[in-house]
Parts: C-alpha cells; structure tokens; sequence
C-alpha cells in the first residue's frame, strides 16, 4: 500500500513535470511562431551522389534546383583527405612523407635536413587562404605549440595522422564561391567532436546566417 507520503510525493513530481512541460511548450510556440520563414534546402554532397550516378552535370543539376525553389545547399566540414583529394593540399604522415621523399625534391630536402619527424604529420599548401583556414580549424582541437610552420607553405602537426581524419577543417572557399555564383546560400552544416573547443570552435562560423547540426548531436554536446 502507497503511504501518504509517496502518494504526496508523485502527486508532486506530477505537477513538476506537468508545469515544467507546459513552460516548455508555451516557449517553443513563441519561437515557432516568430520563425514562420521556410527556406529549401539540400545536401551537396547528396547531389553529387545523384550527378554521378544519373550521369547528369553538376551544374544542370543546380539549374533544376533553382528552378524548382531550393535556395540553399548544405556543405558539409572539410576532412584533410577531402582537402588532399580536391587539390587544395597535401596531407600525410611523416612516416609517410619519410618513405616516398624521394618522389618530391621539397619533401626529399627537408627529409636530408632532418626537419621531417615520422611521429608527426605534415599539411602542405601554397595558398595561403587555405593555409590559414586549416591553422584556425586545428586550433579549435589541439594547442598552439602543437602547430609549427615550417618555411612557408608547410605546416608540422606534433600528433598521429589519424587523429586528425576525423575532424573538420572549416569549409572549401572554392565550394562556396562556386555555389555564390550560380545563386545558392551556403548552409554549414557541423558535426559535433568531443575533442573540439567549443568557443573556438563557434568562432570560425562568423560570416554564416544559418547552421545545421549534422549527426544526432549539436555541436558543444554534452556541456555546451
């Protein structure tokens, strides 16, 4: 039998939750109703699937969208294969870069100058745009005197490569300019890392007007 006080109890906990609820929902209803505007949007990486695949160009792809009311595309974070892939640098170990030096006469110089470190990993690019984005992002995970520049173009990572697959590099300046010229907002959509700082994080998402959270977390979860 329930005594008197744990019936009082769940009778409390009841209206707890029960307020508790109806607070939530009467707040969720203000921000609903003061953000009516609906804005079509679709995934990047989802229409090239669909252009290779329909073996239709990218850019008609584009121009059927347009014409059927989508006004933005969702790009997802740069990985440092992604980058590597597109042209953009060159990523690898520097076990990696030690073994195959003799295929360049940068890598081979530094290599005899012993300024290649096998525990560590190494991030080439001779455009600086890109150069600074990818300092800024690795920033956000790793400390500062993690991160050396060598000469010039050459940036020194004290970590294993792969720890550094995984996480995000910023967004492609080369994808959203072509996406700005045929009409297209640019939506950023990030994923979450524990391994992120989440204020430095937030800081390299300045300049865009909307976000979506990739993944089933947001980004700063659990904490932030």
């Amino acid at each position: 039998m329930i005594s008197r006080v744990s019936r009082f109890l769940l009778l409390a906990l009841f209206l707890v939750a029960l307020f508790t609820g109806l607070y939530l929902g009467v707040e969720r209803s203000k921000i609903t109703n003061g953000n009516n505007h609906v804005e079509l949007a679709v995934d990047y990486n989802d229409l090239k699937l669909l252009s290779a695949v329909s073996g239709s160009s990218f850019d008609s792809i584009l121009a059927r969208l347009e014409g059927l009311g989508f006004v933005s595309i969702g790009i997802s974070e740069e990985k440092l294969d992604d980058a590597s892939s597109l042209g953009e640098l060159y990523f690898a170990s520097g076990s990696g870069i030690i073994r195959n030096s003799s295929m360049s006469p940068l890598f081979l110089s530094l290599v005899k100058r012993g300024l290649i470190s096998s525990e560590k990993s190494y991030i080439y690019s001779t455009n600086s745009v890109v150069r600074k984005r990818v300092i800024t992002n690795l920033q956000t995970f790793l400390p500062k005197n993690k991160i050396k520049i060598i000469g010039k173009d050459l940036i020194q990572v004290d970590c294993g490569d792969s720890y550094l697959r995984d996480k995000g590099i910023g967004f492609s300046e080369v994808t959203i300019r072509y996406l700005g010229k045929r009409g297209f907002n640019v939506v950023p959509r990030i994923s979450n890392n524990y391994a992120y700082n989440f204020e430095e994080k937030v800081k390299t998402l300045k300049g865009f007007r909307v976000i979506v959270f990739d993944g089933d977390e947001i980004l700063g979860a659990p904490d932030n």
